[in-house]
């Protein structure tokens, strides 16, 4: 054991124990889902301490040793140190007969692991990681149910110790495709994951566990030796003070010494720019960063919503959008009912956009949020926000809120709510009734005469034109084909029909209250509805016309 132990967490601020995060597991579960993150069993890490065998990493996992994907959806994550199951024998060895079938499942406890890598190439080439782990899941009277997250198979990596791999070129000087690279996709899944690691280290289902020994691989040929210790590494760092604010640490006894008195967020910058603190990828400096930061300002968001309280909230802008970032969703909330009291929302309205409309399956607070931003309405940051989040093709229950809210919140001829709304009525991803709630919309925030809009109504009255020639010109049935009578159609076709002619007739009627009389296009289409099948958008199309006229 090395020498620097057990003075960490007494050199931090107090623990976040108060500050709770994703109590219900189910946020913890979507990142994993949502990434193809690789569980380990606990009996495989045993085994593999015991073998002697080198760590693969996740594209190479033998079957059968693994959870990822839907399979984590029916694992019932335990916050207790102790699991309330049978221990299966005294051995933590692996069982061949464990089933994973969601009826098998009792509790089981999630041990993520925080550990600086040996080798730039592997994280533990010598097998010398692998050995402490097994002794820290011992500690923790861990069991073959459980589970652990280890970087370097739970997440895909680049195979660097592959023989063909050359570090000085690009993707290794390889061919796109090589089996020792990432996919597209798995770089996508990658980058993405780091940037939400917090989630991983902040649940209240995550028992963080600390790898710190410093372990000298200096003899090895063929790999970069990074002889850093864990509170000399950026990651390390920050994946431990995280840990540390949400009560996370399983092993805080075995945690290394830190002199500092301050985890600020400006703290760690300094120690980076100094290079006491280092990462073996620029890029991840500043992601490291930002996961840290808004986990440290939710820590202290009492004394940021008594400084926004006292008037402050200008100078203390960092930690606001801090905090509103924060994984814990309540904190947010607090924040933004104090800005909304002093009325100084309008600055933070992007922030607030983006991170509590639309984000939440129970829409918790939403009326709140809602309310706070209408005070600073007009704002550009906060339609540019739920418009980004339109192009992301959310759900229909998603879809319809974030419209609705475009529709109270943006201002009069809003240039950014109608290039974002017409963006997504291009697409044919959403349902008939987002698409008339767009439409609506529109109706609300753009100025006569804006031809990107008409041109946008005039393609959604088109299609339906088309579609009655369709209806009046079939196309001819092939020689001995048996033209089947046509099926009653479910009630909720039915349904979706009549709002895709109501969308159409709230196109026509936008058209008669925008379009300029000169607008020939327009005019001449108008006139087609009028000679169509049905009564109401002929009427829809003949009050359009007499509005343009009127003019």
């Amino acid at each position: 054991m090395p020498a620097h132990r057990g003075h960490l967490v007494q050199s931090l601020p107090p623990s976040g124990s108060t500050l709770r995060f994703d109590e219900s597991g189910e946020l913890l579960k979507n990142y994993l889902i949502e990434h193809d993150i690789a569980l380990l069993l606990v009996g495989y890490v045993m085994d593999l301490a015991a073998s002697g065998e080198v760590l693969p990493r996740r594209q190479d996992l033998p079957e059968g040793r693994f959870v990822s994907g839907a399979a984590i959806r029916d694992i019932k994550f335990s916050t207790d140190r102790r699991c309330d199951w049978q221990i299966y024998g005294s051995s933590l060895g692996w069982k061949e007969d464990w089933d994973l079938s969601a009826e098998s499942r009792q509790t089981s406890r999630l041990f993520v692991v925080s550990h600086p890598w040996l080798t730039l190439q592997h994280p533990d080439p010598c097998c010398l990681r692998l050995l402490e782990l097994r002794d820290a899941l011992t500690k923790q009277h861990a069991d073959t149910h459980d589970f652990v997250f280890l970087d370097f198979a739970s997440l895909s990596q680049i195979d660097q110790m592959n023989p063909e791999y050359n570090p000085k070129k690009p993707d290794g000087g390889l061919p796109e495709g090589h089996p020792a690279l990432r996919t597209e996709e798995e770089t996508r899944l990658f980058h993405s994951a780091m940037r939400d690691m917090d989630k991983l280290f902040a649940s209240s289902m995550s028992h963080v566990i600390i790898l710190s020994e410093f372990h000298d691989v200096s003899k090895l040929t063929g790999v970069v030796v990074n002889k850093r210790s864990y509170v000399e590494r950026g990651w390390c760092r920050v994946e431990f003070y995280i840990a540390n604010l949400f009560g996370r640490i399983a092993n805080a006894d075995d945690a290394p010494e830190l002199h500092e008195t301050s985890s600020s967020p400006l703290s760690i910058k300094r120690l980076v720019t100094s290079k006491e603190l280092t990462f073996s990828s620029k890029p991840d400096v500043e992601v490291a960063l930002n996961l840290y930061g808004r986990c440290y300002y939710a820590s202290k968001y009492r004394d940021i919503t008594k400084a926004i309280r006292n008037g402050s909230a200008a100078e203390h802008e960092e930690g606001i959008l801090g905090a509103l970032d924060s994984l814990a969703y309540n904190v947010g909330l607090e924040i933004i009912s104090a800005l909304h009291a002093m009325g100084c929302v309008q600055p933070f309205a992007g922030r607030i956009a983006q991170q509590f409309i639309g984000t939440r399956p129970d829409n918790l607070g939403y009326n709140e949020v809602l309310a706070a931003l209408m005070s600073a309405k007009g704002d550009a940051g906060a339609v540019t926000s739920l418009c980004a989040k339109l192009e992301r093709r959310p759900n229909p229950e998603v879809a319809e809120l974030l419209v609705d809210t475009i529709s109270q919140i943006a201002a009069e001829t809003d240039s950014n709510a109608v290039a974002g709304l017409l963006q997504a009525l291009d697409q044919d991803f959403f349902t008939t009734w987002v698409r008339q709630r767009m439409v609506r919309t529109l109706g609300k925030v753009a100025r006569p005469g804006d031809r990107a809009v008409v041109e946008g109504l005039l393609k959604i009255v088109e299609q339906g034109l088309q579609e009655e020639e369709e209806e009046d010109n079939p196309k001819p049935i092939p020689k001995g084909v048996v033209k089947k009578p046509r099926a009653k159609l479910p009630e909720r076709v039915c349904v979706d029909e009549i709002a895709e002619v109501s969308t159409r007739m709230d196109a026509v009627e936008l058209l008669g209250d925008i379009s300029d009389p000169q607008d020939n296009v327009v005019i001449l289409t108008l006139r087609r509805v009028m000679q169509g099948k049905q009564p109401a958008m002929r009427t829809s199309a003949t009050s359009a016309l007499q509005k343009i006229f009127g003019r």
